[in-house]
């Protein structure tokens, strides 16, 4: 047993290249509403098909120098940084959970997460296609017993939803324009169906601090922001989700004690 715990997390870290390398495609292509998995990876400044030799993660962007081996033109760094990303993930998860099955399911959360938080950062919004799956799939986690209970997963899918749908409606009632996108009541939706309704307080506390902290950055860099400037909380909801996935114990603990 001890065997096959460790034999999934030393897979999980071989694969999470390739596996990094799918969510930058998903990344790249659903904000263009370009189709996932039915037309072969193609240079975008020559449009030539790239083939397996150029789809090796990592290896494949520091042979070719980060450039087309056809036209020269400069490869995403996004590919290449996602791919070591999913390694940082799946390194994460092993030495929270030292093996077994929460490696692997802990590193595909985690790029859905990962995911979410650049199409949110860079278009300000979180898609249904990848929102809606990450709630069921909570839900199924719960429902095989390999996360919270499956009651408690439905209430936290339920609050999350409603707490920040309540807030954006409020919001918008009161100020006339948006102040929070959907797309985050069903990210924290997604939070309460993976880790339990009792876990959203949490997240939320660990999101709102990044958040508060990422604006205090950027006023000490000179971009402060103003009451009209937008800012995505979805990576912070992101964040705040993964380390509670993580350390949720300790987390806990921490909480008590304040």
């Amino acid at each position: 047993m001890i065997q096959t715990d460790f034999l999934l997390g030393v897979l999980s870290l071989i694969f999470a290249p390739f596996l990094g390398s799918f969510f930058a495609l998903l990344a790249d292509r659903i904000p263009r509403e370009e189709p996932v998995g039915l037309t072969r990876s193609a240079c975008r400044s020559c449009a030539t098909p790239l083939t397996v030799l150029d789809l090796v993660p990592i290896l494949s962007f520091l042979c070719l120098r980060g450039r087309c081996r056809h036209c020269g033109a400069p490869i995403p760094k996004q590919t290449l940084l996602f791919e070591l990303g999913a390694l940082v993930l799946a390194g994460q998860a092993f030495l929270a959970f030292g093996g077994g099955w929460p490696v692997p399911l802990s590193l595909m959360l985690g790029l859905v997460l990962l995911t979410l938080s650049v199409i949110d950062g860079a278009h300000f919004y979180l898609p249904d296609k990848l929102t809606l799956p990450l709630v069921l799939a909570g839900l199924a986690v719960a429902a095989l017993g390999l996360g919270t209970d499956l009651l408690s997963a439905a209430i936290g899918a339920i609050i999350g939803y409603g707490l920040l749908y309540s807030i954006a409606f409020f919001y918008r009632m009161m100020r006339g324009r948006e102040g929070l996108g959907l797309g985050d009541a069903k990210l924290l939706a997604a939070a309460g169906a993976w880790l339990g309704w009792f876990s959203l307080p949490y997240v939320l506390v660990i999101a709102s601090l990044c958040g508060l902290f990422y604006a205090f950055i950027l006023q000490r860099m000179g971009r402060g922001l103003s009451a009209q400037d937008a800012l995505p909380f979805g990576p912070f909801l992101a964040f705040g989700f993964w380390l509670v996935w993580l350390y949720g114990p300790a987390i806990y603990g921490l909480g008590a004690a304040f």
